[in-house]
């Protein structure tokens, strides 16, 4: 092979790789201007220095290399304005304003569809937040729409004997549950099957998880959950105080989790003699006061679970 055809084969065999390099660009970087501007760049650079040799290019294969980079830079321009994911359809619209033609502000309207899926999970304060509306008007479009019923008034208006106009505030309310106590037990040992170290909390999560309406107190009075056994630091098993005799004061702090509890204990007996305990550590005692008759009480304080 002569010194003349050897830039030739080069650039033949750099032109297949440069057009499998704009194929792929045009299937994977539509959209991205950044990046095709530097695929388009490599091609007039290849253009470029293929104009050096071109008297040794056959005119047939200069003709059809001139349109093929004419094309790839057309196809590179045209890529740099399409949409990487174009949508299927148009664009979900959730609230609109109706204009109805009489004085004041328009009407918000909420599709229907929408507010009902989004009422299994989130209360008016919620959707409205997320759709930058007032929660008061959310509210009545649920009820508009036949979603929840409407609420009992939160104030009652009557009058005395006198006259006067009196105000009544009939109480507090609370979104209608879901589940009654039979479903509730049944719900909370089928988590508890799957999840067997879930505690009040997180099953109070996973039961509002999967749309269900339950307060939190239901959850820790359930007959389906059993707080399990709290592992202290010596390996005694505590449940709950006896406490009952004066002078004695113990107190159970959860910081929102079963597992980790902090037991705060004293005592005080003919001013002679107080300790305090925490985590099962006692403090000194004053001279000549034995422990022995106090750790008996103390142990005896606590109700011993076998699990």
């Amino acid at each position: 092979m002569d010194q003349i055809n050897v830039p030739l084969n080069n650039l033949r065999a750099h032109y297949q790789v440069l057009c499998d390099d704009v194929r792929r660009a045009l299937h994977t970087q539509a959209g991205d201007a950044e990046r095709l501007a530097v695929m388009r760049r490599e091609v007039l650079r290849f253009y470029e220095a293929a104009e050096v040799h071109r008297q040794s290019f056959p005119a047939e294969e200069w003709v059809t290399l001139d349109q093929s980079v004419k094309a790839m830079t057309t196809a590179l321009d045209d890529a740099c304005s399409v949409v990487a994911d174009p949508p299927e359809g148009d664009p979900l619209v959730v609230v609109e304003l109706l204009y109805t033609g009489r004085p004041g502000r328009p009407k918000i309207h909420i599709r229907p569809e929408f507010l009902e899926e989004a009422a299994r999970f989130r209360g008016p304060r919620g959707i409205g937040a997320g759709i930058g509306c007032n929660p008061r008007t959310v509210r009545r479009r649920i009820v508009e729409n036949g979603l929840a019923p409407a609420g009992e008034a939160v104030f009652e208006y009557s009058r005395d004997e006198n006259g006067n106009l009196i105000r009544r505030r009939t109480g507090p309310h609370f979104k209608q549950q879901t589940l009654n106590d039979e479903e509730l037990d049944m719900a909370i040992h089928r988590l508890l099957q799957r999840f067997p170290n879930m505690g009040q909390i997180m099953l109070h999560g996973a039961l509002i998880n999967e749309g269900e309406v339950v307060t939190q107190q239901r959850v820790a009075e359930s007959g389906g959950f059993t707080a399990s056994p709290v592992p202290i630091r010596f390996g005694i098993t505590m449940a709950s105080t006896v406490g009952g005799l004066p002078g004695f004061r113990i107190r159970f702090l959860n910081g929102g989790m079963k597992k980790f509890w902090r037991v705060n204990a004293s005592c005080w007996i003919n001013k002679l003699f107080s300790t305090n305990h925490h985590r099962n550590s006692y403090s000194s005692s004053p001279p000549g006061v034995g422990l022995a008759p106090w750790l008996r009480f103390y142990q005896a304080s606590f109700t011993v679970i076998s699990r």
